[in-house]
């Protein structure tokens, strides 16, 4: 939650444990109407009429976070970020686009970024493992029914879904990166 002073200024965040810090300066990433739903006071809300009712939610994101056993260079991989937009047999990105959003787990491919930030980072030595980072676009309403369930504990039919996109992840990873097919050493998938 956010502090605020008398005036409606920022001056800290009191954290779930109940821990205060203290700062001049607060920067939210949990979006815009977790910000000013959730965390920021209602009074300062209401006092600043910050309007909440007008907003939508935007595009999330769904993140793979992968180990794998092996360097770049046995695996193939570089420090480039691969973005890739899949096209319909038309060479049409954006009817791409709609497939992907109308049902994300039968569209075939999805738009997708992958980056490996230990190949990046030149001032680690990462030994004989390597990470990559994918990034799919996500809607917030596929993954509402799960919203006030509580973290790793939100049933198995969450985790079938969230399994379901690892495995299509994977698939995408070895097709641009066949070296790393049976290197990965763990996943962790997170949702909006």
């Amino acid at each position: 939650e956010v502090m605020c002073n008398e005036k409606g200024q920022a001056c800290g965040v009191t954290m779930m444990d109940g821990t205060q810090i203290d700062c001049s300066l607060v920067v939210s990433a949990a979006g815009y109407l977790n910000t000013f739903n959730k965390l920021v006071p209602k009074k300062v809300v209401e006092k600043y009429n910050i309007p909440l009712a007008p907003c939508k939610t935007s595009c999330g994101f769904i993140m793979a976070n992968i180990g794998i056993k092996g360097t770049a260079e046995e695996l193939g991989i570089t420090n480039a970020n691969l973005w890739y937009a899949p096209v319909d047999k038309n060479d049409d990105m954006f009817e791409a686009m709609r497939d992907y959003y109308k049902d994300p787990l039968t569209c075939g491919e999805p738009p997708v970024m992958l980056t490996f930030p230990s190949v990046k980072d030149q001032s680690t030595d990462y030994g004989n493992k390597t990470t990559c980072q994918m990034l799919i676009f996500a809607e917030y309403p596929e993954f509402e029914p799960w919203e006030n369930e509580p973290y790793l504990n939100r049933g198995d039919d969450y985790d079938e879904k969230k399994n379901a996109y690892e495995q299509m992840l994977l698939k995408i990873l070895y097709r641009f990166y066949p070296k790393t097919e049976g290197k990965v050493d763990m996943t962790n998938i997170s949702t909006p």
